[in-house]
């Protein structure tokens, strides 16, 4: 089984920050449309993962596939909470109203 060693994790620690402190060097729009097209190119990856991997790496994946999935969950809720909620009140002037429609 591979193990990976401690100048490998040192490595992939600096290949980390140097990409994240590039994101962060860059404008507000950019960084956030590069980090878009990430999260959306890790789907079809950790999809053929499932499908074409075996043993650990199979595993691997479908953790990586459910943990993505509770993310995104937890994303969509958060944002509904924020934007449907808590502006709700502000936004429609016939709040009690619409609040069916939430």
């Amino acid at each position: 089984m591979f193990r990976f060693g401690m100048k490998t994790l040192f490595a992939a620690m600096l290949v980390a920050t140097v990409i994240c402190a590039a994101l962060f060097a860059l404008p507000g729009w950019l960084g956030c449309g590069l980090l878009l097209a990430g999260g959306l190119l890790m789907a079809p990856i950790m999809v053929v993962g499932v499908v074409h991997t075996r043993h650990a790496g199979r595993a691997f994946f479908i953790g990586a596939v459910t943990m993505s999935l509770e993310a995104l969950l937890l994303a969509y809720l958060v944002f509904y909470c924020v934007i449907f909620v808590g502006f709700a009140r502000s936004v429609y002037r016939n709040y009690a109203d619409r609040l069916q429609y939430l």
